[in-house]
């Protein structure tokens, strides 16, 4: 990815216990080059799903707002089949805290 705006890293803990590491990336929004009007970003989940298409919308905003959307279903839908999300900071572990990242309300 040449330019990207925001990453975070993020371990998974199967259920048997079993660890690996999500390097979530998210990329500079640009103009699609084969569609009038239309804009691409780029997103990673490094170690989650290995390759992912650019994802599109209307405007560099709508783009924006639809990878962050994926992000968030992908990382709930880890959660509904039994992965823990942890962080890291200062050495020490804790929870992943979804609902911080991606408010409801």
């Amino acid at each position: 990815m040449e330019s990207t705006i925001a990453s975070v890293r993020l371990i998974a803990v199967n259920p048997d216990g079993s660890r690996f590491p999500i390097d979530i990336e998210v990329g500079t929004p640009y103009k699609d080059p084969k569609h009038d009007g239309a804009w691409r970003c780029p997103i990673s989940m490094k170690g989650y799903h290995n390759r992912l298409p650019d994802l599109g919308g209307g405007d560099s905003f709508q783009t924006l707002c639809i990878v962050l959307n994926f992000v968030r279903r992908q990382l709930e839908h880890a959660q509904s089949d039994g992965i823990r999300l942890l962080m890291i900071e200062d050495g020490k572990e804790f929870d992943f805290p979804l609902d911080a990242y991606f408010p409801s309300e």
